[in-house]
């Protein structure tokens, strides 16, 4: 007021050659001709019928050059839609409002599309944007594109009970049920502490409930679905969990589009290139007792694909089960052995031209049961001579071999005794049944004491008569051995050529090849219908393969 009063008294002397002006320190100033006092509400009060109040005028350019515009200072702009405009905002964020009285706004109009319009008092109608109704908005017959969001680089979030459930973040990440993403990297992050499911997906039509895609030339080591467990102190929890609940019992072993069986995790891989697997389950056996792959038949049989054991050991293969039932401290031995009911098997293997090979490094085979440890049903065929441990008086053992011939024999032996020159010794129980002709049977008698020599006089179904040379009457001990050729092999088939071949052994020592070892000589085995072949199967039509149903995607490469 003492700035402005000083002002015009300093101007008075000029003012006062056109126009009257009352000065008032107490009240405002008054510009009129009339002389008359300022209103008392105003500091500043003009009064004409001749004239008017001329306000600063400028382009909308030169109005954003105005340095910290005060709130409510006012303006007239000449372009881009020319009229009063006054600062509504702050001095550091002005917001400049249009203030037209020649053109109020008589009107508001909403379309179903959300289009809004003005009307003003000449009737001009303008329109403003568009908004969304809550009811959904008509655009109309389709296929065109709306916005939705901020074009200040501003987040959008959604809102509930004026609470954030969801944001549209400024670099295109969506977060749904929270704002921040426990792992960072993803574009849609969801998270959720009340609920027992952050994202479930769900479809009625033949194809997934969730889908994922890896496209171009990728190098990640992540997978086209990731899931990842950090929880800590979770039992039976997994990165991804699968459960089959279907109603509909399978119906084959091998998934040919509508016949296949029903499973918790369908996995497949595209076989047309090298190392391909459809399943590859990773631990990195940092401890004892885990395993890349597990399978649970209910807890009566497990089985695990690449385990770390207890005792340090690496399998590539290992099963287990009711033996060594689950919740038994440290997995030990359940209590009474072959007492307890029992019909889990470790290992079952059906092949085709082969039933399979095993080798080792070291040890080949190791086999251990308590009614027996290895039956062989079949010609069992060896190159090595068979090999028995046997425990000597000392303790130690002692390596004995099984002898060999080229006939399929059966042996007995035993101790008689030599009466007047004679004797009858007859076969032990059930040996004769199982002798060819007992009488071709070769029996060698060997005196444990002085005679004049013995000899066989004759056999008889049930076993052989002695007699001594020269008609002797001594009277000793006999040892005696016969051997014979068994009743059951008289059909016995020759030995396969390829088995005598002298090839065979390196053939498959290199069949046995690891596939591990890119340097290591490969050796194909395949029948021909007729005999055994070692050089490349021929190529035949797979089986139907699985029909993975799966959406078209732009760019992508056809699948094979």
């Amino acid at each position: 007021m003492l700035n402005l009063y000083r002002l015009l008294q300093g101007l008075c002397p000029l003012l006062v050659l056109f126009i009257p002006v009352r000065l008032a320190t107490a009240q405002g100033v008054a510009i009129n001709a009339d002389g008359s006092a300022a209103n008392s509400s105003a500091m500043l009060d003009i009064k004409s019928t001749t004239k008017g109040l001329l306000i600063p005028s400028m382009t909308q350019a030169q109005r954003g050059n105005i340095p910290s515009p005060a709130y409510g200072l006012l303006i007239y702009q000449t372009d881009n839609t020319p009229g009063f405009y006054y600062n509504s905002g702050a001095p550091s964020l002005p917001v400049w409002t249009f203030l037209n009285p020649a053109q109020a706004n008589t009107a508001v109009t909403l379309s179903a599309a959300g289009a809004v319009s003005v009307t003003n008092a000449a009737g001009t109608v303008t329109s403003v944007g568009r908004t969304w109704l809550a009811g959904g908005n008509n655009f109309g017959t389709g296929g065109g594109s709306y916005s939705l969001g901020t074009v200040s680089n501003d987040n959008l979030d959604l809102l509930t009970g004026n609470t954030v459930r969801g944001r549209l973040s400024t670099t295109g990440q969506l977060f749904v049920g929270g704002v921040s993403a426990p792992v960072s990297g993803s574009v849609l992050n969801v998270s959720s502490s009340a609920n027992e499911r952050a994202v479930s997906g769900y479809s009625t039509n033949n194809g997934a409930g969730i889908y994922g895609l890896l496209h171009g030339a990728s190098t990640t080591t992540f997978g086209a679905v990731y899931g990842e467990n950090i929880a800590i102190g979770a039992p039976n929890s997994s990165g991804v969990r699968a459960l089959n609940g279907t109603s509909t019992a399978g119906n084959a072993w091998h998934a040919t589009g509508s016949v296949g069986p029903r499973t918790g995790l369908f996995a497949a891989a595209n076989g047309t290139y090298a190392y391909s697997t459809g399943v590859y389950g990773y631990s990195p056996g940092l401890a004892r007792r885990n395993a890349g792959v597990v399978g649970d038949e209910g807890g009566f049989a497990l089985g695990a694909l690449g385990m770390y054991s207890s005792s340090g050991n690496d399998y590539g293969v290992y099963g287990f089960g009711s033996g060594y039932e689950t919740g038994t401290t440290g997995g030990r031995s359940v209590p009474g052995g072959t007492a307890r009911a029992n019909a889990h098997i470790g290992l079952g293997i059906s092949g085709g031209v082969m039933g399979g090979w095993v080798r080792g490094q070291v040890y080949g085979l190791h086999a251990r049961g308590e009614r027996y440890s290895l039956y062989v049903d079949g010609a069992a065929v060896m190159n090595q001579p068979l090999t028995q441990l046997v425990t000597a008086a000392d303790g130690q053992r002692v390596a004995t071999y099984a002898a060999s011939a080229t006939t399929a024999d059966v042996s007995a032996r035993g101790r008689a005794e030599l009466r007047e020159g004679q004797a009858f010794i007859p076969f032990p129980a059930g040996f004769a049944q199982l002798l060819l002709n007992p009488q071709e049977a070769t029996i060698t008698v060997t005196p444990a004491g002085e005679t004049r020599g013995v000899f066989v006089e004759r056999v008889v179904e049930t076993g052989f008569y002695v007699r001594e040379n020269q008609q002797g009457h001594s009277r000793a001990l006999l040892n005696w051995t016969a051997t014979g050729t068994r009743r059951d092999v008289t059909d016995l088939a020759p030995m396969s050529a390829e088995v005598l071949d002298a090839q065979f052994d390196p053939r498959m020592r290199d069949l046995m090849h690891n596939e591990a070892d890119t340097a290591a000589p490969r050796q194909a085995i395949w029948w021909d219908g007729q005999q055994v072949r070692y050089d490349q199967p021929p190529a035949h039509p797979r089986p139907t393969e699985p029909v993975a149903p799966s959406p078209t995607v732009s760019g992508a490469p056809d699948q094979p």
